[in-house]
């Protein structure tokens, strides 16, 4: 631990003095520092919403490879969506996500209507 501490100080004390490589391990340290506290921060949103997404699908009994099919991704990627962690584009995935699933709602609400009222379904 103190050859650790040692190392962290010589290479602050370098990206001090101008030193590139010093200031570039300095540069990522805080880039991942920034991003540990932004996954921090959003962690219980993303749960939240991840539980919501899976709720919804299986109110449907749709499996992960369904949805991940249906939305050209994969299923590690729904499934990681769904458990409130971070994946790529996440803000697009969840809007897909819901139009898919309005898409389903509002075809099964037609076909009730039609049903209801003695019409033929053609969709």
């Amino acid at each position: 631990m103190e050859n650790l501490q040692s190392a962290l100080r010589d290479v602050v004390i370098n990206a001090g003095n101008g030193d590139p490589e010093a200031q570039e391990i300095i540069s990522k340290v805080e880039r991942e520092a920034r991003r540990e506290q932004f996954l921090k921060e959003n962690y219980l949103k993303w749960n939240e919403e991840g539980m919501e997404l899976r709720a919804r699908r299986l109110k449907h009994n749709m499996s992960l490879n369904y949805v991940a099919e249906k939305l050209g991704t994969s299923a590690s990627r729904i499934g990681r969506l769904e458990k409130g962690l971070p994946v790529s584009q996440a803000k697009h995935l969840i809007a897909s996500y819901n139009l898919l699933f309005d898409y389903i709602e509002l075809r099964k609400d037609l076909k009730a209507f039609y049903s209801d009222h003695n019409l033929k379904w053609g969709l």
